[in-house]
């Protein structure tokens, strides 16, 4: 039974919760159903082989997501830092398919868990509680979806020049300034690239007078230049229609 204040509130505040009142997020994680626990440096919340059976929401610390190599390299798959985010919750509608991945508490982490069974219960009593969490959980599913989506464009693209110009993108701008949302290293891991490189390519294209970089800021300066590389896929169509003319 969860009766701290803290949880509670950050619990309400979560997409998970949107449109339940305060006396119906008290009754949820009053529920046997939910559990709060506490990971230490170094402990692993789920390992790969498990089988799925909680959504995790954190509430304190920094969970990293990873996958060993058949030589034993471990590969970084994400890390989940902001309290109330949720992970895991796709494997839990796989039909009890392993995961194939690991999560391992970067530092000493709290994390809510919801058993896979409170999705699954017909009692007509919750069953108002559970559709409005599901439908939730949907939203949330599908703004993952989305993200995967723009990524694996962005990643397709081609050159790093090219990834960059997608990434930018489809940022969201403010009189043609972009806020980078992340770290150099950040975004260098989420370009698939190493962090120098990407340093160079985003100083080359400032000293092309394509963009105008202050710290995280960006500006576009040259967009006829800019846009070339987001359509440089129908450019090189073009050049090899010529081509074969």
């Amino acid at each position: 039974m969860i009766k701290d204040k803290n949880i509670i509130n950050l619990f309400q505040n979560s997409v998970l919760a949107q449109g339940l009142d305060r006396e119906k997020i008290e009754e949820f994680l009053k529920s046997s159903k939910v559990d709060y626990k506490k990971y230490h440096e170094g402990e692993f919340i789920f390992r790969e082989g498990d089988v799925p059976r909680k959504l995790y929401m954190l509430i304190e610390g920094q969970i990293k997501i990873a996958k060993d190599t058949y030589l034993g390299r471990q590969l970084a798959l994400g890390e989940i830092t902001r309290p109330g985010d949720i992970f895991g919750e796709v494997y839990l509608f796989l039909g009890h398919k392993a995961y194939d991945m690991y999560t391992m508490a970067l530092e000493d982490s709290s994390i809510l868990e919801i058993s896979s069974s409170f999705f699954r219960d017909t009692n007509q009593d919750v069953m108002p509680l559970t559709i409005q969490i599901q439908q939730n959980l949907l939203r949330i599913i599908a703004g993952k979806a989305y993200f995967m989506h723009n990524r694996l464009k962005i990643l397709g693209s081609g050159s790093l020049r090219e990834k960059i110009a997608r990434y930018i993108f489809q940022l969201p701008s403010e009189n043609g300034c972009f806020q980078l949302p992340c770290s150099r290293e950040q975004l260098a891991e989420q370009l698939s690239v190493a962090r120098p490189s990407l340093s160079r390519e985003l100083g080359q294209m400032q000293r092309d007078g394509i963009l105008d970089i202050h710290g995280n800021k960006i500006s576009i300066v040259d967009l006829k230049a800019f846009e070339s590389y987001l359509d440089k896929r129908k450019i090189n169509e073009t050049e090899d229609e010529k081509l074969s003319e």
